[in-house]
Formats: C-alpha cells, sequence, structure tokens
C-alpha cells in the first residue's frame, strides 16, 4: 500500500512539473492549461480515493498485492 501511494505521490509530482514546462510557451492559453491540469488533478483525486477505500476494505485480494490467496 505504501508503494502505490508513493507512486502516486510521485506521479502527481511529476505531472505538476511538466504542466509547469510545457505550458510556458506563450502559444498555450492559461485556460487551456488551467483546465488541462485540472482534468489531471480530478483524475488523480480519483485514483487517491480508491487506493484509500481499498485500504479501508481491508478485502484479502487488497492487502496481499491483488493475487485472492
Amino acid at each position: 500500500m505504501v508503494d502505490a501511494w508513493a507512486g502516486t505521490a510521485a506521479l502527481a509530482g511529476f505531472q505538476i512539473y511538466i504542466f509547469v514546462i510545457l505550458f510556458k510557451d506563450p502559444r498555450i492559453s492559461t485556460i487551456t492549461a488551467a483546465a488541462s491540469l485540472g482534468i489531471s488533478v480530478t483524475l488523480m483525486l480519483f485514483v487517491a480515493a480508491y487506493l484509500w477505500f481499498a485500504r479501508l476494505s481491508r478485502h484479502p485480494s487488497v492487502l496481499n498485492g491483488g493475487g485472492g490467496e
């Protein structure tokens, strides 16, 4: 579970970095950059919520790495 959260945090940090670098281009409007970042953040929130609910469920397949054994 820690690996999943660490991966999610790393991905979120990388996305923010990429958006800052890519959207410095003056040809890309601020509205487009903000909308794209908003969509990405929303998707990351869904992933975080899924991980949180999966942890709360304490289902054996989640705790054992998804093997269901």
